[in-house]
């Protein structure tokens, strides 16, 4: 543990571990298998960082978004640490380049795909690789109980085969018991496996829930009372960017981003965010993961997740600095349609799945039996609007079908431009003679980019530009017809989604999908929406963390006392509550069926106590002794 800590300071830069990564780290260098279970901005990442530079050999880190790959292998690097990543997409050279780093010492963390476990290739070279751990990030995807299954990860438990004494650590920000059994047994953890949960408990977030028609009215009071940066989540694209319209037309700083955008749009708006130049960033969930920003003073959903463990992960963003911090959720009637509407859209009917399985291969000009174990660029937009089909039924189809093992969908990622010299050194020289017109970019990039003669090399054209005393346009053509003359191999930068095939093309109607397990699957969906609005729509008494830590497992009566439930209750404890009770029920009775506004109602009570009236009138609709009696919520009446 001395040594882990000495490479935390040199290099984290941190004087101490958090409660519990010390307890974490000191049990994996112990060699136990070990579960950890650490709320959203708790410090996961250095829990296998820091053991992997202990220990000799490779770590290997199987993490299910390319994102969040790209994010700690670039992080790593920035702090001096050799770290590599393999994901669908990149070519055999840059695999075998990377492999090879491994395999010669230079890499301590390599960043992997749960896909890439299934090509038999990869696990060929992976068995002769000097692996020291093995590390599982959002380790709830491996259960089938959880609110993010990927089917791919069962494949980890195959690698655990070829090293049975390699000790394994895995790691999630939120699973409920039944997901915590689910990892252990799927992994195949040990029996000597050490689980450890930090508490679930965030003392300085007070978690909010505010019932409103107009939900965009209600975000621009909440952003104009609360000071500070602020993430607004939005359950769609094209909600993002409305929202984030209307902040700016109102006067507000304020940018989306999700995974429609090009990396470059995305890490310029992400940057302009991190930097303070834009106050309220309107985003999808494709936002955040990797994100360390320790000043965000507020985490609005505008649109309610789908599970309490999305939104405890997404609202955990706020306030990672230990400061007072919000976290609201903005609900109201229409929204438990549209969360049930939406569980039942992700199984579209059978017919519809075999239909867009054959318009993919043809799609793709794949005949049957071909397509295995191979892998294509591919837009489910423009697919879609080839076949005039719904771009979200399409997506469910697909799903489906992943998880029945036929493709696996892979997530847009970019790849920069990449470069290798096909001549040899001799050839290349005689050439640059015969062709002055590329002799000074041909230097530059000799100059500048070590090993192209040998490997496929990453390099960026506007640099190159620079060096070789050109401009971008002519430097990108130049390399263009060098390849065309077969000098050397230029592949430009792109950013595509994928789909890879894990099985031949077969005539639809023998396509098969377990019905058993998908009607487990929408029970379990079901479920956790129900979870989402036992959340939302809690009785007033009922502290917020109390029911986030009940959820988890973790059995805790202390109040938080800085919910907007739990501040109700002390507002109402200042005054004698039942007196207000009785003073607003004997009020009530001089009203008929067509109630009252609840202004009047406070304004004929008095102004003096207003705060806690209104809190009381909260308490009474909660209890059905008051009832709302319009749409808009503005008049109640007795029940």
């Amino acid at each position: 543990m001395s040594k882990a800590l000495e490479i935390l300071k040199d290099v984290w830069k941190y004087d101490n571990f958090r409660f519990p990564q010390a307890d974490i780290i000191e049990a994996h260098l112990q060699g136990h298998d070990v579960l950890a279970l650490l709320p959203t901005g708790a410090g996961k990442s250095i829990c296998y960082q820091v053991p992997a530079l202990v220990r000799e050999g490779v770590c290997i880190v199987i993490s299910p978004l390319i994102a969040l790959m790209k994010d700690q292998v670039q992080q790593l690097k920035r702090r001096g640490v050799n770290a590599g990543a393999i994901f669908s997409g990149i070519s055999e050279y840059e695999i075998d380049r990377v492999l090879n780093n491994c395999a010669m010492g230079h890499t301590k963390l390599l960043y992997i795909s749960p896909e890439r476990l299934a090509s038999p290739r990869f696990l060929t070279a992976l068995k002769t690789l000097p692996v020291s751990m093995i590390a599982v990030d959002e380790a709830h995807c491996i259960s089938q109980w959880g609110f993010d299954f990927r089917p791919s990860y069962r494949n980890i438990a195959t690698v655990r085969e070829y090293f049975p004494d390699v000790p394994l650590i895995a790691l999630t920000a939120s699973a409920t018991l039944e997901v915590q059994k689910d990892i252990i047994q799927s992994l195949e953890l040990k029996k000597d496996v050490k689980v450890f949960r930090a508490s679930f408990e965030r003392p300085n977030i007070s978690f909010v829930v505010r019932e409103h028609t107009s939900k965009s009215d209600r975000l621009l009071g909440i952003l104009q009372k609360v000071n500070g940066v602020a993430i607004v989540y939005a359950l769609n694209r094209k909600r993002t960017e409305e929202v984030a319209k209307y902040l700016s037309e109102k006067g507000m700083t304020a940018t989306f981003y999700h995974a429609g955008l090009n990396a470059d749009e995305r890490s310029k708006r992400q940057d302009d965010w991190l930097r303070n130049k834009v106050r309220v960033m309107c985003c999808t969930n494709a936002f955040g993961m990797g994100i360390d920003k320790s000043n965000v003073r507020i985490v609005v959903h505008i649109d309610v997740p789908a599970s309490l463990e999305a939104y405890y992960q997404e609202a955990g963003r706020a306030g990672r600095d230990g400061k007072r911090s919000y976290a609201v959720l903005l609900f109201n009637e229409k929204d438990k349609d549209k969360l049930y509407k939406s569980v039942e859209e992700k199984f579209p009917k059978f017919d519809f799945v075999k239909l867009v399985y054959n318009a993919l291969y043809n799609y793709l000009n794949i005949s049957f039996g071909g397509g295995k174990n191979h892998s294509f660029e591919f837009n489910i937009t423009q697919f879609s609007r080839r076949y005039k089909w719904d771009a979200l039924q399409v997506f469910n189809a697909l799903k489906l079908l992943e998880q029945a093992g036929y493709l696996v969908l892979g997530e847009a990622f970019y790849l920069p431009s990449r470069l290798k010299f096909e001549m040899e050194r001799t050839d290349l020289y005689r050439f640059q003679v015969a062709n002055m017109q590329y002799d000074g970019l041909i230097k530059a990039i000799l100059r500048t980019y070590e090993g192209v003669l040998h490997f496929i090399t990453k390099i960026n054209e506007f640099d190159l530009a620079k060096i070789a005393n050109l401009h971008p346009n002519d430097c990108i053509k130049m390399l263009r017809e060098l390849n065309e003359k077969g000098v050397l191999i230029y592949i430009p930068s792109s950013e595509k989604p994928r789909i890879s095939f894990l099985e031949e093309r077969i005539v639809e109607d023998k396509i098969r999908l377990d019905f058993e397990w998908i009607n487990f699957i929408k029970s379990q969906m079901n479920k956790r929406v129900q979870g989402m609005l036992d959340y939302a729509e809690a009785d007033s008494s009922t502290c917020r963390q109390i029911i986030l830590r009940n959820y988890f497992g973790e059995e805790s009566p202390e109040r938080c006392g800085v919910c907007d439930n739990c501040l109700r209750v002390n507002q109402l404890t200042q005054v004698n509550a039942e007196e207000l009770r009785l003073r607003i029920l004997k009020k009530m009775t001089i009203y008929d069926e067509y109630g009252v506004s609840i202004n009047v109602l406070v304004e004929s009570l008095g102004n003096t106590l207003k705060d806690q009236y209104l809190e009381m009138i909260k308490v009474l609709l909660d209890e059905h002794q008051l009832k709302w009696i319009d749409e808009s919520k503005k008049y109640i009446s007795l029940v």
